[in-house]
């Protein structure tokens, strides 16, 4: 999880998933089962499926190297909705 910019205020938490192998990610679901095991303000509004996570040489999350913008597909859990492809 990263902060990202918010329009209003502070930052937005973003969590980033990597789906096992024919796996259907459903945000939504991954949103209600955080919310059931983290405080509020912890729980990621944005949700965005990546294939690997970046790594650093010692093998952790190279979280400065995780997309910090809002791109299509990204799921936003205040709209309920994944951002259209095409940007809408």
């Amino acid at each position: 999880m990263v902060g990202v910019p918010s329009e209003l205020s502070e930052d937005e938490v973003k969590a980033f998933v990597v789906p096992e192998p024919g796996c259907h990610l459903d945000f939504g679901q991954l949103r209600t089962w955080s919310g059931e095991r983290l405080s509020a303000f912890k729980v990621p509004r944005f949700w965005q499926a990546v294939e690997a996570l970046p790594r650093t040489p010692t093998t952790r999350v190279a979280k400065h190297r995780l997309p910090t913008g809002h791109p299509p597909g990204e799921y936003d859990a205040e709209a309920g909705v994944s951002r259209a492809k095409d940007g809408s």
